[in-house]
C-alpha cells in the first residue's frame, strides 16, 4: 500500500484513540463542573442569608414564572417587600 496512506491510517486511529479517551473523560469533567456550581450557589446562598421563601421568590421573579403556582393560579400568596404576604395573588415579580 501506499506510505502516505498508510500514514494517513495510523494518524486516523491514534485521532480516534484519543477522541475516545477525551469521551470517556468528558462526562467525569461536567459532573465535577455541575458540583463545583452547586457549591458556589450554595456558598452565595448561604452568606446572603436568605431564606427560603425569599430565595424561590426572587428565582420566579428573575425567571418570569411563578415557582408556588397551583393549578389555576388562584389563591396564591404575594411576596411584598422584605417577606410580606399579601393571600390571594401571586408572587409579586417587581421586588
Amino acid at each position: 500500500m501506499n506510505q502516505k496512506i498508510n500514514k494517513i491510517t495510523e494518524e486516523i486511529i491514534k485521532v480516534e484513540t484519543q477522541i475516545a479517551k477525551l469521551q470517556e473523560r468528558l462526562p467525569a469533567l461536567k459532573k465535577k463542573r455541575a458540583g463545583m456550581e452547586n457549591a458556589e450557589i450554595i456558598r452565595v446562598v448561604r452568606t446572603a442569608n436568605v431564606s427560603p421563601d425569599k430565595l424561590a421568590a426572587f428565582i420566579a421573579s428573575i425567571s418570569g414564572g411563578n415557582s408556588n403556582s397551583s393549578a389555576n393560579g388562584e389563591g396564591e400568596d404575594k411576596i411584598i417587600g422584605d417577606g410580606e404576604r399579601n393571600e390571594g395573588e401571586g408572587i409579586d415579580n417587581e421586588s
